[in-house]
């Protein structure tokens, strides 16, 4: 089969079939008819002479042929995209769109609030919204539910690019009226206090115990929670004590002690697919996050 015997527009289809897989889904993202949407699927199975979906349970399935085509399909309608785009301008001050933003509720409350004051000075019209939904983020990026995702340095995958955003120290916080607000936290008083365990999952140790666990020492957890913004209230009001990145304990009027043993850095990198590096709105969106936090005061080491 020639490039010269091929209707490029099937290519379109063909990848919103494939990332939909369901052909009324498809229909409505091409803002075509479903029976437009069946006419072209019969036109891209003659052309390769393959089924490349076949009905099932969970929708459109895609063959093995389909399978192998996908990626080269994408990677040639981003280099037409970015070609087009390229010459297109985004003015913030007349837009109106939606960004989706993934961010974990840490990361909400250390960076969203300046970002919307910043985005809403510029960008009236433009609306933010963040979650923390979404299990599979390359997927959701590769399939544009994201415009950008801001995540601990675990994600890889050839189709993403990255930029380190942030670098946190953690801190044991406080209450001011604590008896040990005015000692020096040594080791052995870290031990002897009484913490509020922060951790996303309960599987697997969170990275302050993984760090005591290999000096072979054990901290005191009265309390648990999946969640960071909760905790300084409760350290405000208790003799508990918590663990948390240096830049949230600044938030509250607590009392901040530097950690008596070594500990990683809380980083945090900002992501977004390939498919949209030269996209107007989306490296203005970036360019937003970035200038944040160059912005920010220095007693959190930032990424230059």
């Amino acid at each position: 089969m020639r490039i010269n015997n091929v209707d490029l527009n099937l290519f379109i289809a063909f990848e919103v079939i494939y990332r939909e897989k369901n052909l009324t889904r498809a229909a409505e993202v091409l803002n075509i008819s479903q029976p437009a949407v069946s006419n072209t699927l019969r036109r891209m199975r003659e052309s390769f002479n393959d089924p490349l979906f076949v009905r099932s349970p969970h929708g459109m399935q895609p063959t093995p042929v389909a399978d192998s085509l996908i990626g080269e399909v994408r990677e040639a309608l981003r280099r037409l995209n970015n070609t087009l785009v390229s010459r297109e301008s985004f003015d913030p001050e007349k837009a109106r769109r939606t960004f989706h933003v993934r961010m974990h509720d840490l990361t909400a409350a250390l960076l969203l609030p300046a970002l919307m004051e910043r985005i809403h000075r510029c960008a009236p019209n433009i609306v933010v919204r963040a979650s923390t939904a979404g299990a599979d983020v390359v997927q959701m990026l590769s399939k544009a539910e994201l415009d950008l995702s801001i995540e601990p340095p675990t994600l890889v995958d050839p189709l993403l690019y990255y930029q380190p955003v942030l670098q946190e120290p953690y801190v044991c916080a406080m209450r001011k009226g604590h008896p040990l607000a005015q000692k020096k936290l040594t080791i052995k008083r870290y031990l002897e206090l009484f913490h509020i365990d922060v951790s996303n999952t309960r599987d697997t140790a969170s990275e302050v115990d993984m760090a005591l666990h290999a000096q072979g020492v054990k901290r005191r957890i009265r309390s648990q929670l999946d969640s960071y913004l909760v905790a300084p209230d409760i350290v405000a009001r208790t003799d508990l004590v918590a663990t948390i990145p240096q830049m949230l304990a600044a938030r509250y009027d607590l009392v901040i002690k530097p950690l008596p043993f070594d500990l990683p850095l809380l980083r945090l990198q900002l992501y977004w697919h390939k498919s949209v590096e030269v996209d107007p709105p989306n490296s203005w969106l970036r360019s937003q996050v970035l200038s944040l936090v160059n912005e920010m005061e220095p007693g959190s080491a930032l990424y230059p």
